[in-house]
């Protein structure tokens, strides 16, 4: 039996996860912001691997976040936070088989990572 305590720590191990997917996002594109200026012809290929990046990072966060939800809330207040993370992550799709595709022509015409 996990005592209240302890389902704290985790919450909090958690919120700390969700900072660090934060930052690591916000790190990812503004490296890819950046490439615009810095690295116009490949600017491009930088906004493809930012793109496949953050779909990544967005994952684990939200998958965190519901996890969150369900250690610190129950019954209705666990559903209206539910509710709103599903608002905060909603996106559109993207094609990232197309991404991956194009990130991978660059390797090959590179002979190696194109960065």
């Amino acid at each position: 039996v996990v005592n209240a305590r302890a389902r704290g720590e985790q919450a909090l191990a958690g919120l700390a996860d969700l900072a660090i997917a934060c930052c690591t996002g916000e790190a990812i594109l503004l490296r890819a912001e950046q490439a615009m200026t810095d690295d116009p012809a490949r600017a491009d290929l930088h906004a493809d691997l930012a793109t496949v990046a953050v779909d990544d990072v967005l994952g684990a966060t939200e998958l965190a976040a519901r996890r969150i939800v369900g250690a610190v809330a129950a019954g209705d207040e666990a559903r209206v936070l539910a509710t709103a993370l599903r608002r905060l992550f909603r996106s559109d799709p993207v094609d990232l088989i197309a991404v991956n595709r194009r990130i991978a022509g660059a390797v090959l015409a590179a002979g190696g990572a194109p960065i």
